[in-house]
């Protein structure tokens, strides 16, 4: 079997797609039409135009202008369920989707995640994905991380689907020492993390938030390739390196995705697993960035086999649900590969 064919029909697990990163612009038009945004909304073609064509080193204006579009629960919901048929026709079985629910002005957490929680139990039903919550925290809204933490610590969150929380957006201001103390208080209440790090202090900044927030996986992480303090980092503190190339190429930190140290590392020990990030805005989807991963030299079937099982692996899933899910994919995994 062809990689391209065997990374076609391969069981996926999507980790790290944000929500408000992932609505189609098809689906915009409905809601914001719905809610009558045009005609209430001055810049409303200004900012359309903007969602077709970002600025991605500056996002976080157009979250928030898109978010407060979503004016009901159920445009969260529909949001929820185009995303998981989309899952669903990827042969994804297990997504751990982030969304930032401090965007949400116009409703209280619960309606939120009762709106949300309506999208994945149709998707379950429906589709047979399984779905679960990770709270983003954007650096810049370092005033929010308590109610962030406190929200994923609560008695409700297991059974509304929160396995986690992260630090999302890049890594200059500020400092990842001033979450310290929020992300300590949520591993002793056995809450994982995530931590995108890596886009604007390298592996500096990669290295820091290894050490000052022990996180499950780190997204992005550009730098760790040219360093073997952070390579032996990742392997001994038993780390997860999550790639998106898409957001490399739009950010400029490579020209090709072939140029992308992906399969480098892996062969090195550093545990890779590849998500699309905001899959709208980079126009891509978990399968093409394993096409783009099939482009690399030294990829073989067996890499593919073992950077699936990293997805597991690195998942907030409980420790039983991983082995059930490893053992089904390498089940699938080896009937493929025959």
């Amino acid at each position: 079997m062809s990689l391209e064919a065997f990374i076609r029909a391969m069981p996926k697990v999507e980790l790290d797609v944000l929500l408000e990163g992932a609505i189609r612009p098809e689906t915009l038009r409905i809601i914001t039409e719905q809610n009558d945004i045009p005609t209430t909304f001055k810049q409303y073609r200004q900012w359309m135009s903007t969602f077709a064509k970002p600025d991605y080193l500056r996002m976080e204006p157009l979250l928030q202008t898109v978010a407060n579009w979503f004016q009901q629960p159920d445009d969260l919901t529909r949001l929820v369920y185009d995303l998981g048929v989309s899952l669903a026709k990827q042969n994804v079985r297990y997504a751990e989707i982030g969304f930032i629910p401090t965007l949400y002005n116009n409703m209280t957490f619960e309606q939120v995640m009762t709106a949300l929680n309506d999208g994945r139990s149709r998707v379950e039903r429906g589709w047979n994905v399984k779905l679960a919550w990770v709270l983003q925290l954007p650096r810049n809204q370092i005033r929010r991380v308590d109610d962030i933490v406190r929200w994923a610590t609560g008695q409700t969150a297991r059974k509304n689907g929160i396995v986690g929380i992260g630090l999302m957006g890049r890594d200059d201001l500020p400092p990842v020492e001033d979450f310290e103390r929020p992300f300590q208080n949520a591993h002793k209440k056995n809450v994982l993390c995530t931590v995108s790090a890596g886009d604007s202090r390298g592996v500096e900044g990669v290295l820091s938030a290894i050490r000052y927030l022990q996180p499950t996986r780190i997204v992005g992480g550009w730098g760790v390739h040219d360093s073997e303090e952070a390579i032996k980092a990742f392997q001994e503190q038993s780390v997860g390196l999550v790639v998106q190339m898409s957001h490399a190429l739009a950010v400029h930190q490579v020209e090709h995705a072939l140029q992308y140290p992906a399969v480098g590392l892996q062969q090195k020990g550093v545990p890779i697993i590849l998500s699309t990030g905001m899959p709208t805005y980079y126009n891509t989807t978990l399968t093409q960035e394993y096409l783009m991963l099939a482009e690399q030299d030294g990829l073989t079937i067996d890499t593919l086999r073992t950077i699936g099982a990293n997805a597991i692996q690195f998942s907030m899933l409980e420790a039983e649900e991983k082995a059930e899910l490893l053992t089904e994919f390498e089940k699938e995994y080896t009937s493929l590969a025959v």
